[in-house]
């Protein structure tokens, strides 16, 4: 009895481990640049990905992080 309830307890997280975005909008100062869909993971179910721009480049994140990123030129 414990196995078959463990399966399905399993089985039930399982189908509804999956997201549904309906009411999806993109960011206020997002641009949306491409949007892919596909079986990314081969479970036979399609993935979307969407890819935004946002504006900021890795100098943004640099000063208002507080750490230190380690560039090439000061590796070698």
């Amino acid at each position: 009895m414990k196995k078959l309830l463990s399966f399905i307890i399993i089985l039930f997280f399982t189908i509804s481990y999956a997201q549904n975005l309906k009411n999806f909008t993109v960011p206020r100062g997002y641009k949306k640049v491409t949007e892919v869909k596909g079986d990314l993971d081969k479970d036979g179910k399609d993935e979307t990905v969407i890819v935004f721009d946002t504006g900021k480049t890795v100098s943004d994140y640099e000063s208002t992080s507080g750490k230190r990123i380690i560039k090439e030129s000061s590796i070698s």
